[in-house]
Order: C-alpha cells, then structure tokens, then sequence
C-alpha cells in the first residue's frame, strides 16, 4: 500500500493568486476531493463567500456538487475543498468577481 503524498500546484487565475493542494490516493483526477486556497486581491474574502455561495445555492439544490467554501479574513483568502471537475466552475466564478472596481 503506498503512503498518499502531498502534491502542490500553484495555479495563475487571472486576477486571484491561487494555490491547490491535493491528496493523491491512487484514485482518478477527478473524484479525487483537493483543496484550493484563492488569495483576493479586490474583493473581502467574507463578501465574496457569502456571493459565491448564494449564486451556488440553487446549483446545489438540483443536485450538483459544488465545492465547500471557507473564508479566511486574516489573509483574505478563500478556501475551497470538493471535487476537481467542479472547482474549475468555482475558480472562474471568483476570478471574474474579483475585479478592481471604479472609485
């Protein structure tokens, strides 16, 4: 039996730096839960959970699984944890919501 290793993948978003980590257990790609941690650069980390996760709601409600999301005030930061082949809908929704905006 192998021992599961931690891999690190830093992934450029267009406007949020991200990180992935995942857990790699012999399992495929894409059923196998990692976790994502998004840094904002113009949005507050609570403002932008509580958007996501409102937009999100109704996906959930029919039945598709969306990721977990977690706000980390002290960093600005989310944090998402699910499947991969969902994350990628979770990652483009919050790059393109977190603009700068006119002042």
């Amino acid at each position: 039996m192998r021992n599961p290793l931690l891999s690190v993948l830093l992934m450029g978003c267009l406007t949020a730096a991200c990180a992935t980590a995942t857990l790699d257990s012999g399992t495929a790609p894409s059923t196998t839960p990692s976790t994502t941690i998004i840094y904002l650069q113009h949005t507050k980390a609570e403002e932008m959970a509580d958007t996501v996760e409102q937009f999100l709601a109704e996906a959930r409600a029919s039945g598709v699984s969306y990721p977990t999301i977690r706000a980390h005030g002290e960093s600005n930061a989310l944090l998402l944890e699910g499947k991969p082949k969902n994350m990628q809908k979770v990652l483009t929704l919050i790059t393109n919501l977190d603009v700068q905006r006119p002042k």
